[in-house]
């Protein structure tokens, strides 16, 4: 049998292992990094174009006149959420647009939270303010549903924390 020769190994210029693992886990790096950069950004853009269309839809019949045109604008926005069937968030609107009111009509207050301000409310219809934070609570962050008798109820109070406009609204 002839004896084979051991074949030549190419000359030329070779990697050492551990510079090639070196450049295998840089690119890896990289690509996580890219990747979140990436999901970071672009989720945020997502999300804006997102509220962007909601919110065109939503403020198609708002009002701009003055004061009773911003309270209108959330009792709009807040009415067409209900329209289509999202009470909740109908709701939570209805409660937004109260705490902006009393807001400006009044002094800020150091509570931080909804139902801080409806503790610290000692105004005229705190116990509906109460009843507000409580119904929105629990539609819109205890994951139950809204249903219409609700928001029209919270509406209702809401209505009579700017009495003026109650009657624009109807």
């Amino acid at each position: 049998m002839p004896e084979e020769e051991p074949s030549e190994r190419p000359s030329g210029f070779r990697f050492p292992l551990i510079v090639a693992w070196f450049l295998l886990a840089g690119a890896g790096i990289a690509a996580v990094g890219v990747a979140l950069w990436v999901m970071v950004f672009d989720v945020d853009r997502v999300a804006a174009r997102r509220r962007k269309r909601q919110g065109q839809g939503v403020a198609a019949g708002a009002v701009e006149d003055g004061k009773a045109g911003l309270v209108l604008d959330w009792l709009n926005d807040a009415d067409n959420l209900a329209r289509h069937g999202r009470f909740a968030e109908a709701i939570h609107t209805l409660l937004l647009g109260v705490l902006d009111t009393l807001r400006t009509s009044r002094d800020r207050w150091s509570a931080a939270t909804a139902r801080e301000i409806a503790r610290a409310h000692d105004g005229p219809n705190a116990e509906r303010l109460k009843a507000l934070v409580h119904a929105s609570e629990i539609v819109h962050f205890g994951g139950r549903q809204g249903t219409s008798g609700q928001y029209h109820r919270c509406r209702l109070d809401a209505l009579e924390f700017d009495p003026a406009n109650a009657a624009a609204a109807s």
